[in-house]
This record gives structure tokens, sequence and C-alpha cells, in this order.
């Protein structure tokens, strides 16, 4: 996984730097609420949608109208929390900062410059900066700690598949956007009764992106 993104990273900027005339570029700002789906053999549970943000840069390239190519890379904060039943009730609260590399492609239909409707989706790929993990018992005793990323506990990279529909008008992109992962955020080998559940991200975000040219 981390090569690809490294690949892909360069490839991005190199098909900027080829194309620097035919290219948009955009700042991106933005809301979300995630919720995620947590299932295991050895317990249910519930899930809620937490709010939280972006704010990124996307290009729009210019080589095959009305499909264009629109690469993003954005900071997120996300979380989700889980009502999880086993012996005990347990709130596990999950906050998340990542990096997220997007290589979409967008369709738009109206010419440029003219306002209107488009459509993008694609892969989504995410890298963890940090994260809290709170958990909650039924006696009413909190935990927070940092999230460990490794082989035996949270995963560093995520993936998903977007889908997104917007609005152009003049230089400002309305952005409604639906992601949902299809990876595990969890390593955990089931070891004992809170790790190695199969962990899921989806998220819904409204934003705006700004075209600076």
């Amino acid at each position: 996984m981390k090569r690809f993104i490294f690949l892909l990273t360069i490839f991005i900027f190199s098909l900027a730097k080829v194309n620097a005339q035919n290219i948009q570029y955009a700042l991106r700002l933005g809301a979300n609420a995630t919720n995620g789906s947590l299932s295991s053999t050895r317990y249910s549970s519930d899930s809620k949608f937490l709010p939280g943000g972006y704010v990124g840069v996307q290009m729009k390239v210019f080589f095959d109208p009305p499909i264009y190519f629109n690469p993003q890379l954005n900071i997120i904060h996300k979380g989700t929390e889980f009502m999880v039943r086993n012996n005990d009730t347990v709130k596990l609260k999950l906050e998340i900062n990542q990096i997220q590399l997007a290589p979409y492609l967008q369709v738009d239909f109206h010419k440029k410059g003219e306002p209107g409707f488009n459509i993008n989706g694609g892969l989504s790929l995410y890298t963890a900066i940090n994260g809290k993990e709170t958990i909650t018992k039924s006696d009413g005793i909190t935990t927070k700690k940092d999230m460990r990323f490794s082989k035996t506990a949270y995963g560093r990279f995520e993936a998903g598949i977007h889908l997104g529909v917007g609005y152009d008008v003049k230089k400002i992109s309305i952005q409604l956007m639906y992601n949902r992962g299809f990876s595990n955020l969890f390593n955990g080998d089931n070891s004992s009764d809170f790790s190695g559940p199969v962990i899921k991200m989806h998220s819904v975000s409204l934003g705006l992106a700004w075209y600076l040219n």
C-alpha cells in the first residue's frame, strides 16, 4: 500500500507538470459525518455518526472532455462510535486524523465556464496521522488513549470507494460525497474481548471547492 500511494503521488505530479496549461487547481473545505460497521462472531454492536471535517486541494485535468482526471489530496478528521455488547456493554469511540489521496474521475454535464452538474468517483486511499480511542464501560469508567497502529492493533492504511455529485457556479463547486470503506481498520488477532473485529468506515460529506484559475 505504501509503495502504491508513493507511485500514484509521483504520477499525479508528473501529469501536472506535463499538462500545466490544461489544469485547474482548487482549494477544498467541508464537513463530514462518519459512521462505521463493527462485526465479530463473539459480540454484537450498534454504531452512530460522528461529525468531522476536511481541508485539501484538488486538480481538474482536461484530457478528454467531458471526462476529466480529478485527483484530490485532503487532510480529514473523522470518527464513529460503537456500542459493543458482550459480557459487558462498552462504548467505543474512535477519532482519526488522516491524509487522503483520491485519484478520481469526473464527468461534467455542462460546458466549461457554464454552471451545471458533475459526477465523480473512484478509489480513496487513506493513511492515518494519529487518532484517539475512548472506551466507556457500563460502570461509567472511561479510558481515553492514543490509537496504537501496528500489525496487532489498528491499521494505519485504509481504502474505500467514492461517489460524488457537484454543482459548478463560476469558480465555486458545491460537492456532496459518499465514501464507503472496504478495508478493515483493525489488524487484531482475536486474542481478547475487544481485539480482532472487522471495522469499516463510511462517511457522507458536504463542502466547497474554490478554483484558483
